[in-house]
């Protein structure tokens, strides 16, 4: 699947946006963070999946990213409904291609993990919180490494800055974010 297809499907079933430019701005933000740690060699590896280049992992982790960043930035709520569900057979996707993302893997029972609804199959975000944690907090060391190589006299306002302008909005009532990524985008 084309990348941008895959992060703009993941970015609609995580986030709970209706904007569809919106969606696609951030989508840009975090395909160009995946294209940053990918170059430079920073794309972290799980064991046990079939997923190219971790474009799976890496769009839900940002949608998080994006999701979180906005409700502590902006103050407006949880952008990821609770029971947030991320349809598998839409990303042509098995569960046995991402199992090594799971929670709690190889310790676990598959059968515990999604379900089928007409067809296709879902797991739900909290199956994978784990794993986005760990590449939340990798992303932000990587970024962090990135700007700082820059000459950036402060690396998480660069990051906080990338942000913003993703969501096309001012710094002004914006900073509470800025806590948010020098926390390693951990809550």
């Amino acid at each position: 699947m084309e990348e941008f297809k895959l992060y703009k499907q993941i970015y609609d079933q995580v986030l709970d946006y209706a904007d569809a430019e919106f969606i696609s701005r951030l989508v840009r933000w975090g395909l160009n963070t995946h294209k940053l740690l990918k170059i430079n060699g920073r794309l972290l590896e799980t064991m046990d999946t079939q997923d190219n280049d971790s474009m799976f992992i890496y769009a839900a982790s940002t949608a998080v990213i994006i999701g979180e960043f906005g409700r502590f930035a902006f103050g407006q709520g949880n952008y990821f409904p609770d029971g947030c569900e991320i349809n598998l057979t839409s990303l042509d996707l098995e569960l046995g291609d991402i199992k090594g993302y799971l929670n709690g893997y190889p310790d676990i029972d598959p059968s515990t993990i999604g379900g089928m609804y007409r067809g296709d199959y879902y797991i739900d975000l909290q199956d994978i919180w784990e794993t986005i944690f760990e590449y939340n907090k990798d992303t932000h060391k990587n970024l962090y490494e990135h700007y700082k190589k820059q000459g950036g006299k402060d690396p998480n306002f660069e990051i906080y800055r990338s942000l913003i302008v993703a969501f096309d909005a001012t710094m002004e009532g914006g900073f509470g974010g800025y806590n948010f990524v020098t926390e390693h985008f951990q809550y």
